[in-house]
């Protein structure tokens, strides 16, 4: 199949959205279209599609129909998420060798964006952000997970190369020191808030005395963290790390013990490969991430079995 660009110009043209007034639709026949006033009538495929189709998101075009596209144009069928995945051949999961200029698709969401590089996605999406403008760039997991401001939103189930781009080589960047430090702290019931850990230099806790909270910070990238308090179950995510916020600053209830806990650490895009926090609850077996550990558990610690000792590193 004949290449119409190479992967760098439809990333090039794909974020000339960002630089666009754009709002999300695309009813009726004013998909891609500029409307006076609001700026540019996107979705996630149809800007995606529009370009593919020769269409141009900038000033230039704003008197143009569907973005100067030529509808149905250079190979490119009129796909959804879900008839994209056959016409690209598209892969379900496995998403730690991403090339830049991948289409990535949610067939359960309906849901398209395009990879940029360096652990970013770019796409139109503000029914998940609350409003305008429609386009912008969120993170990707190891796993396909949908990062936007440190919190997980879905997760991308395929990825696939559009047969029409020609995949060029990327420049290599230079390498950064991929080190990162976890910092975290436990509260007893006993003994209050106990001194800062860093990495596996030691472990929080105190022998037999039972932790009722939690706090957890990285220097690079960010990290979200969850407490199992028994007799009341999972309390909500965490992202701060602050001992006087109840609600994000830490992890527990001030009260009861916690048995069980998951942490999960996000790369940032100048890190790569992909990093994870290994974690584990009184010398039982180390966690990845929320990945599932062969007794089918994706958290460590043992439910009933208070947490007296915590230990965290990002590897």
């Amino acid at each position: 199949m004949a290449k119409i660009m190479t992967n760098l110009e439809l990333i090039a043209r794909m974020k000339e959205l960002l630089n666009e007034p754009n709002f999300y639709g695309s009813g009726g026949n004013q998909w891609s279209t500029w409307q006076n006033g609001r700026g540019w009538y996107v979705d996630c495929t149809c800007s995606i599609k529009a370009i593919l189709w020769g269409g141009r998101f900038i000033p230039a075009n704003r008197g143009r129909a569907h973005a100067g596209c030529n509808y149905g144009s250079n190979g490119v069928p009129d796909f959804t998420p879900s008839s994209c995945v056959a016409w690209t051949g598209a892969t379900r999961g496995n998403f730690r060798n991403l090339v830049p200029g991948e289409i990535l698709l949610m067939t359960t969401h309906g849901h398209a964006g395009l990879y940029i590089g360096n652990g970013q996605v770019i796409e139109v999406t503000p029914a998940w952000t609350g409003g305008t403008p429609g386009c912008q760039i969120s993170q990707i997991g190891a796993n396909g997970e949908r990062i936007k401001n440190g919190r997980q939103v879905y997760s991308w189930e395929y990825h696939g190369k559009i047969p029409v781009i020609d995949y060029v080589n990327q420049p290599t960047p230079t390498p950064t020191p991929n080190k990162v430090n976890v910092f975290y702290r436990v509260k007893t019931r006993e003994n209050g808030w106990l001194d800062e850990v860093r990495n596996l230099e030691d472990y929080a806790g105190l022998d037999k005395n039972a932790i009722i909270d939690f706090m957890v910070r990285v220097d690079r990238g960010s990290i979200w963290y969850q407490a199992h308090v028994k007799g009341k179950g999972w309390l909500p995510r965490v992202t701060g790390y602050n001992i006087n916020d109840f609600y994000n600053g830490y992890a527990g209830d001030d009260v009861n013990p916690i048995d069980c806990v998951r942490i999960y650490y996000n790369t940032p895009a100048d890190i790569r490969p992909y990093k994870k926090a290994k974690y584990r609850i009184n010398n039982l077996p180390w966690v990845y991430d929320n990945e599932r550990c062969p007794n089918g558990d994706d958290f460590a610690g043992n439910m009933g079995e208070t947490a007296y000792k915590l230990e965290i590193t990002i590897e």
